[in-house]
């Protein structure tokens, strides 16, 4: 038998020839694999690029309104949601053109949407303080067209259009801020400065924010001036006697710096230089106050004197004489040399020339004569040959000296409990006192008669202006008596002047009931007030207008003296350019003219209680003489017991005409 053995190269061929297709698959579906991957990689990336393109156009969407928004608000007053949502950008000029929309399929806009007004709490740096805000959402859909993925983007932005009154924090400064007392301070409210501070004793506490648009320094050194000292080591240039803020007296974290600035509405203009800022006491521009129509605009409200309730002017000499008549056309003697002007903001006429309470008669033989038997506010009723001087109960000029100012003021002094009476008529008619002054009534309640319906409050604001000439020995200045008691119908008092202003005696420590919060830092039984001045001076309880210097009588001293009111003022700054000068610091923010080292009613110093807010927005114009680093030359110091009006952290509790910045506050933002 033959056997034949087949050869197997040919299957071994076809074997091999099967693999290497194989190979030729898988290589082939892994080039298909990866050039799918890459191209759908690609695709993907292009589209996120397109959608990140997408996404900043509509935030360019977003930011275009909010900056309109933002100019709109420090100007005035937000519009309407209409008058933003077309404001999109023009893209003509981009390299892609874009469709917006606001998310609901109106094209060619953005939805904006504009909260109602709540006093609320504040988001992002203002935390812990609160507002007057608006909560405000942006949403724009930017699509672009003709590009190969027209990916949209939508992106939310959320803020408050916040009015922040200034009141809201315990110390506000619109300069430099120093502080560096010498025996204990707790500062218990949030503490912002539009310039940087300087906190420079181991005395000093803060319990909440303290905050910087510029540096905050914690060191022994004041950087202002290196070559002040707190008295102990000679002014050298060296402060080691002071030891700087420790960190751990921040009990809210360390202090801040270069935060956003808070600015306030001047005009025309949103920039809080401290010049600016000054105006807000002064007489508005000429064609922008009362009583032109366009005083009552809202950019123009911030200028006190078009806000204030009444407006009190005097004549230029002051003390140096009274008013005569004959130009006037008058038969009387004497008549007042004051003006008392009525606001009402929301109705013509604006102002009001409010009619005088006052009449003082000649005395003959142990009478006061009176020819018609009966009087009233006409004075055409009255003898005129037994008139002696027409004016108002409640104002008065008088004079007295001012040791760190070497100057003799002149000031219209108001007479707080005298007011209280003016303005409910608490007086009955024909009543002469002993001293030849016969008040008159005015028939039904003043605060009834010129009650402001539009905004439903009675009077709670005063403005003063003093005629008076500034000069090199002679200081116009406004100065509050007997304000123990605030007027209580409505109750709250504002008092605003361009002048500096004196307290004289405790201010604002009881209730209509009689109970007094005097000597204490709780404000209880106190009433919303502010005094708002060049510079503010606490006169104690026991001052006397003979007092020429910083220790008159050379025994007791002054008494224990409470003051509750928000101040806000200007100060002498420090200048770096004399070797120890010294603003005074946050300490010395009330000005002091007596030697408070010694007490009538206990041993040991005098205390002065203030509770209130700081707040310091310029240089002082007409009182300038420096505090200069050596105060026991004008004043000896007292115990201060100072604290933070917590009523202020409230809209109730705010004084009226509470001067406020303005801020647009981001919250949230989103794209998707």
């Amino acid at each position: 038998m033959k056997i034949t053995l087949e050869s197997s190269e040919r299957g071994e061929k076809g074997y091999a020839l099967v693999i290497a297709m194989l190979f030729l698959l898988v290589i082939a579906g892994t080039f298909i694999s990866v050039w799918l991957w890459t191209a759908t990689n690609s695709a993907i990336t292009q589209r996120n690029n397109t959608f990140n393109q997408s996404e900043g156009a509509a935030e360019a969407a977003t930011e275009k309104v909010f900056s309109q928004m933002d100019r709109d608000f420090l100007f005035g007053n937000l519009g309407t949601s209409n008058s933003y949502n077309s404001i999109i950008p023009d893209t003509s000029t981009w390299p892609v053109q874009y469709t917006f929309s606001d998310g609901k399929g109106n094209n060619g806009q953005i939805l904006v949407n504009i909260g109602t007004t709540n006093f609320e709490v504040l988001n992002s740096q203002y935390v812990g303080l609160s507002g007057i805000a608006q909560d405000c959402t942006l949403t724009a859909v930017a699509t672009p067209s003709g590009q190969r993925y027209n990916v949209p983007a939508t992106v939310t932005q959320t803020f408050q259009a916040a009015i922040i009154p200034v009141f809201q924090f315990a110390i506000f400064y619109n300069l430099n801020l120093e502080m560096a007392p010498g025996q204990p301070l707790t500062v218990a409210g949030p503490v912002f400065c539009n310039a940087s501070i300087w906190e420079g004793s181991s005395d000093l506490n803060f319990s909440s924010t303290v905050q910087a648009v510029g540096t905050n320094n914690t060191s022994a050194v004041n950087p202002f001036n290196p070559t002040y000292t707190n008295g102990t080591v000679s002014v050298a240039g060296s402060t080691a006697s002071y030891s700087g803020t420790p960190l751990v007296n921040f009990s809210q974290g360390a202090p801040s710096d270069h935060n956003n600035s808070l600015t306030m509405p001047i005009g025309s203009s949103t920039n809080s230089n401290p010049t600016n800022v000054e105006s807000i006491l002064n007489i508005p521009p000429s064609g922008l106050g009362a009583p032109n129509s366009s005083a009552y605009a809202v950019s123009n409200q911030i200028y006190l004197y078009n806000e204030c309730d009444l407006i009190v002017s005097n004549a230029s000499y002051g003390t140096n004489g009274y008013a005569t008549t004959a130009a006037l056309g008058k038969t009387v003697d004497y008549v007042t040399n004051f003006s008392v002007w009525f606001q009402d903001p929301k109705n013509s006429p604006y102002l009001i020339q409010l009619t005088n309470d006052l009449v003082m008669l000649k005395k003959t033989t142990g009478n006061y004569t009176n020819a018609s038997g009966v009087l009233a506010l006409n004075i055409t009723n009255y003898a005129a040959t037994n008139i002696l001087y027409i004016g108002y109960s409640f104002l008065t000029n008088v004079t007295f000296y001012d040791y760190r100012e070497s100057a003799t003021v002149q000031a219209v002094q108001l007479d707080i409990a005298k007011f209280r009476r003016w303005l409910t008529n608490a007086i009955s008619p024909n009543v002469v006192s002993t001293n030849g002054t016969m008040n008159t009534d005015a028939g039904p309640t003043l605060e009834n008669t010129y009650l402001i319906p539009d905004v439903g409050h009675k009077f709670r604001s005063i403005y003063i202006y003093n005629k008076v000439p500034l000069t090199a020995t002679q200081l116009p200045a406004v100065r509050l008596i007997n304000g123990s008691l605030l007027p209580t119908n409505n109750p709250g008092l504002t008092v605003a002047t361009p002048m500096p202003a004196y307290i004289d005696g405790n201010y604002n420590v009881q209730n209509a009931a009689g109970v007094s919060d005097a000597g204490t830092n709780v404000t209880t039984h106190t009433y919303p007030a502010a005094v708002l001045a060049d510079a503010i001076t606490i006169l104690s309880v026991d001052w006397d207008d003979s007092y020429t210097n910083s220790d008159p009588t050379g025994a007791n001293g002054p008494d224990d003296t409470t003051v509750n009111c928000a101040a806000l003022e200007g100060i002498v700054p420090t200048n770096p350019n004399i070797p120890g000068n010294y603003s005074g610091g946050v300490e010395n923010f009330l000005r002091l003219l007596e030697d408070w080292n010694t007490s009538q009613s206990h041993s040991g110093r005098s205390i002065l209680t203030y509770n209130g807010s700081i707040v310091v927005m310029f240089p002082s114009i007409y009182a300038t003489n420096s505090w200069s680093g050596n105060p026991i030359t004008f004043y000896g110091v007292p115990t201060r017991h100072w604290a933070f009006d917590l009523n202020f952290e409230t809209a109730p509790g705010l004084p009226p005409l509470s001067p406020s910045s303005r801020a647009l506050i981001r919250n949230n933002w989103s794209a998707y």
